[in-house]
């Protein structure tokens, strides 16, 4: 199964932190990449008009934000930059470029925002 997630909280989604599951606020299954791929880039569109700032880790995990969106943190005494993840796992697992050459779905396709 996939599943596209978005979280939002204080740090970029590829950190996977203990808890880091606290912060999802959407997620939606879906049974193909093909289908899960093509609402995933629907999101980054979307963040995209919304955000400011994007930056991708690997070809499925992207983190937007706007430098203005702080939370202030108690504990460390600092503003703490909050973070809109957007996440396309399988099976609740990290993919990678190496995992989607051997999906013939969507072999030769990457995220357009990834380095």
């Amino acid at each position: 199964m996939y599943e596209v997630i978005e979280t939002y909280g204080d740090f970029e989604p590829w950190w996977f932190l203990d808890g880091w599951e606290k912060e999802v606020t959407h997620k939606k299954e879906f049974s193909t990449i093909a289908e899960a791929e093509k609402f995933f880039l629907q999101k980054v569109q979307e963040f995209n008009g919304k955000f400011a700032e994007t930056k991708a880790k690997d070809q499925y995990l992207v983190a937007f934000w706007n430098k203005d969106e702080l939370r202030w943190c108690e504990e460390c005494d600092d503003d703490l930059q909050q973070y809109q993840g957007l996440l396309l796992l399988k099976d609740g697992k990290q993919l990678n470029q190496e995992n989607n050459k051997k999906d013939n779905e969507i072999r030769g396709r990457v995220c357009p925002l990834a380095h």
